[in-house]
């Protein structure tokens, strides 16, 4: 009976060990990647081959808009001058999307409608969108999609990356000038071509693919201001989109959003890595 035990154990061990010599760990880590879906074929074949992947979502992006900051109000940026800014700007030339490394441009100034001391920022692109802080997996290759598309609810704004369909599809309750509710479709553009939106209550913003939708905005109340897509693309290589929203609220402020993509995270591919709030009401 000892020796059949002994033996038993024996084979049970072989066996063991031999299991384990089939075991591919590249063709484990392989499965277990398209199983939970977090790399589609489709937008990039090797992640840890992809030079420039953020491998984890940068949580410390600041940014700058192009405009005077008051002093009390909104209060000066700090550490300005000592930290490594890039910069986004539509060539004037070309109409290309580019990023480039620059020291913002700063001089004082008093705003008299706030009575204010102010600093102001700008750039020395004439196309420039926003600063942005450097962060690891910044790509040296901007890749455009989409931009300067108005956000009207029930009207989704749709664009494709790598063979991918992406889209933003806004809710709100709209209302005209006296303060009816109105749909979308009764919504009329200004001289300029642009909706004329007087009043939105509980605007949603949500971000979809293929069957995934999650909401990645939401404003209270807008006044006389209509949301936008500013700009779409890559930029940190990794074939998903990043994104920066005007998302303000009235035409007193500029509230920019800048949205990046984290390819770990199946469930939430675009998150918020950034935002900023200038208010310039008089």
């Amino acid at each position: 009976m000892k020796l059949k035990t002994t033996i038993l154990t024996s084979v049970f061990m072989v066996s063991a060990l031999l299991s384990g010599c089939d075991r591919n760990p590249k063709n484990e880590s392989a499965l277990k990647s398209d199983a939970e879906g977090i790399i589609e074929n489709d937008t990039i074949s090797k992640t840890a081959e992809t030079e420039n992947q953020i491998s984890n979502f940068p949580k410390d992006v600041e940014i700058l808009l192009l405009r005077n900051y008051r002093e009390e109000s909104n209060g000066y940026p700090k550490n300005v001058k000592n930290k490594k800014w890039m910069v986004l700007y539509k060539d004037s030339k070309t109409g290309n999307w580019m990023i480039a490394e620059e020291k913002p441009q700063i001089k004082y100034s008093f705003d008299e409608c706030a009575a204010e001391n102010t600093m102001d920022i700008s750039s020395k692109y004439e196309g420039a969108v926003l600063f942005f802080s450097q962060f690891e997996g910044l790509s040296k290759t901007l890749n455009t999609a989409a931009e300067n598309k108005n956000l009207v609810p029930d009207k989704p704004v749709s664009f494709e990356m790598n063979g991918k369909t992406y889209s933003l599809l806004a809710k709100a309750k709209i209302f005209d000038d006296e303060g009816n509710p109105i749909s979308s479709d009764q919504i009329e553009n200004d001289a300029e071509g642009n909706p004329d939106i007087p009043m939105m209550k509980s605007y949603k913003l949500s971000f979809e693919t293929g069957n995934k939708s999650s909401q990645i905005a939401e404003i209270r109340s807008t006044d006389n201001v209509t949301p936008k897509l500013i700009w779409a693309g890559d930029l940190n290589g990794d074939g998903l989109p990043d994104m920066i929203l005007d998302l303000s609220a009235g035409y007193e402020e500029e509230h920019l959003y800048f949205f990046l993509s984290d390819p770990s995270d199946p469930k939430n591919q675009l998150k918020k890595a950034a935002d900023l709030l200038v208010v310039f009401d008089c």
